[in-house]
C-alpha cells in the first residue's frame, strides 16, 4: 500500500470522525436548547404561583388589619373611650 493511499484513507477516516462529532455536537445543542426552554417555562410557572400566593397573603393581611381596626372601633364606641 502506498503512502498516498494510506494518507488518503486516514484523511477519509478523520473526516468521517469529524462529521460524526459535528452531528453529536449539533444534537447536543438542540437538547440544551430544549432543556433551557423547559426550565424557563417551569420557572415562569413557579413565579406565577408565587405571585398569586403573595397576592392572596397580602389580601389576608389587609383583611386581618381591617377586622382589627373594626373591632377596635367597635370596642371604643361601646366603651365610650
Amino acid at each position: 500500500m502506498s503512502v498516498d493511499r494510506e494518507l488518503s484513507e486516514y484523511d477519509l477516516n478523520t473526516a468521517a470522525s469529524i462529521a460524526r462529532l459535528e452531528a453529536k455536537v449539533d444534537a447536543l445543542i438542540i437538547r440544551f436548547d430544549e432543556a433551557i426552554t423547559t426550565q424557563v417555562k417551569d420557572h415562569g410557572k413557579r413565579l406565577g404561583v408565587l405571585e398569586r400566593r403573595a397576592v392572596w397573603q397580602a389580601g389576608w393581611i389587609a383583611g386581618a388589619g381591617l377586622a382589627g381596626s373594626a373591632m377596635t372601633a367597635v370596642i371604643f364606641k361601646f366603651l365610650g373611650l
